[in-house]
């Protein structure tokens, strides 16, 4: 008998060795997440573009070997003819300004990076709660159950004494099955859950706890996505400076050594310059002017959904809490009490059975409305996770 209890003690600790927290599960997602991963490797995209504005400034080798043809000369007999160098220069600080503009992409990519994190975290937040609300349900159906047996056997006791019913105890007979049923469906949609969970986490998740209180709202001051907007307007304003030096006449300066006469080389320095009379990088620049106007109209419609759905969802937690509190202070001991003295008074024949049903009914029900209404709160508390706020 001690080594049962000892193997049933070493199962529950066991059992719960496999329980995860919504810390460690959003711990997990963000650290293994593949949508996050390929976005990281994005960030290289910005070092590239940083080192494309060096293209321009790479030099330009040729080298003309002559003496061919009609030349009174032999190809052996001082053949190199011509030898040049050309050197575009760094003008109107286009690198400095590329480097400036990286720094902005940088800082630009990591809200970009931030705000994704939020709308994973807020998924992952969305399907730990509704896990954590199926595990509660089986528990109701679990105690609910255990009421349904304790009755039956009261029921089955009475009949077989001839103080019940046959029809008492066919009809405790068929909610013991039915209490049976539902049990069995409120697991099988506790291991759904937890396997939809399992999905986006990455990893199998057995079990999950926390505690189902109406969430806390952590102010928003300023989100991701808003602040990438601004980083982002930043950059264009920057890439246009680097296309205005870019439109600019772009000169270069070369170096000549060249054949004069049979083995003697003469040197000369030129520079040379483009004239952009016709293409001033009007396009690139059209490019940026567009894509800032897209941004910034995005940029506004986002900040008029933050401003109405954060009030909606304050609003929402407010209903919310103040329904909690009734059913807390009031509807929930007053139901607790009629079930009590339901229970009691059918074991004195003062009630039928059905009247019994219909009082744990009602109570049942009380508790799976609890239930729904911090569901509801997470589910807020998701959406609000996912505009930028704090799990």
């Amino acid at each position: 008998m001690a080594g049962r209890k000892v193997v049933c003690c070493l199962l529950f600790l066991f059992s719960f060795g496999f329980s995860e927290t919504l810390e460690e599960v959003l711990s997990f997602a963000v650290e293994n997440s593949p949508t996050l991963k390929a976005l990281q490797a994005e960030r290289l995209l910005i070092e590239g573009k940083r080192l494309s504005y060096r293209s321009n400034l790479n030099p330009e080798l040729s080298v003309e070997f002559g003496n061919f043809s009609t030349s009174k000369e032999s190809y052996t007999k001082s053949p190199l003819y011509h030898i040049g160098y050309n050197q575009p220069l760094p003008l109107y600080g286009i690198l400095k300004k590329a480097d400036s503009l990286y720094r902005v992409e940088e800082k630009a990519f990591k809200y970009r990076f931030e705000a994704q994190k939020r709308q994973l975290m807020a998924e992952i937040y969305r399907l730990f709660y509704r896990a954590l609300y199926k595990k509660e349900l089986l528990e109701l159906s679990k105690e609910a159950l255990n009421f349904q047996k304790e009755l039956f056997n009261f029921v089955e006791r009475s009949y077989r004494l001839g103080e019940a019913s046959k029809l008492e105890f066919l009809k405790a007979k068929r909610e013991y099955q039915m209490a049976v049923s539902s049990f069995e469906l409120a697991k099988a949609e506790y291991e759904a859950s937890l396997k939809e969970l399992s999905s986006l986490v990455g990893k199998d998740i057995k079990d999950v706890e926390g505690s189902c209180q109406i969430p806390h709202l952590k102010e928003l001051m300023e989100t991701p996505l808003l602040s990438y907007y601004e980083e982002i307007n930043k950059a264009i304003g920057k890439e246009l400076q680097i296309e205005k030096a870019l439109s600019m006449p772009q000169m270069s300066v070369s170096l000549v050594a060249e054949k004069v006469a049979d083995r003697e080389y003469g040197l000369r320095v030129g520079i040379s310059s483009t004239l952009p009379f016709f293409y001033k990088r009007q396009a690139e620049v059209l490019n940026l002017l567009s894509k800032r106007e897209v941004l910034m109209a995005e940029k506004e419609n986002y900040l008029r959904r933050l401003e109405y759905e954060v009030k909606a969802i304050k609003l929402k937690l407010e209903e919310i809490k103040k329904q909690l509190d009734k059913i807390d202070t009031e509807l929930l001991p007053e139901a607790k009490q009629e079930l009590e003295l339901a229970l009691k008074s059918y074991r004195l024949r003062v009630i039928t059975l059905p009247e019994l049903y219909l009082t744990r009914q009602s109570y049942q029900e009380l508790l799976k409305k609890r239930l729904e209404l911090l569901l509801m709160a997470h589910e807020e508390k998701a959406k609000y996770v996912e505009l930028g706020g704090l799990p």
